[in-house]
């Protein structure tokens, strides 16, 4: 027999925000994926902030971190508010959600 088939459980993604940058950079995740930003710079604040206004991690310190889980398909460019500019230059990436 067949054993039932379990959901897939939800991905999971870190980005570590380290020497000014998202590292990685620009990713690919499918729909459902949680995505947790982590500040491993020593000093500096910084956000993962979407041009588009669709999430906002707000800033943080050294040692935080946020999880922003991502349920609808397209491409997101986000930046640092801080150290990166909604245009995608600076500290910033691109995340592309598929299906």
């Amino acid at each position: 027999t067949a054993e039932p088939e379990r959901p897939a459980a939800p991905a999971e993604v870190t980005i570590d925000m380290v020497n000014f940058a998202f590292e990685p950079g620009d990713i690919t995740v499918e729909v459902g994926t949680a995505v947790t930003w982590v500040n491993k710079d020593d000093g500096p604040r910084h956000s993962a902030t979407a041009s588009d206004g669709s999430f906002d991690t707000g800033l943080l310190d050294s040692g935080q971190e946020a999880t922003i889980t991502f349920d609808t398909p397209g491409t997101y460019i986000y930046y640092c508010t801080l150290h990166g500019s909604p245009d995608g230059s600076g500290m910033a990436a691109t995340i592309t959600v598929t299906e």
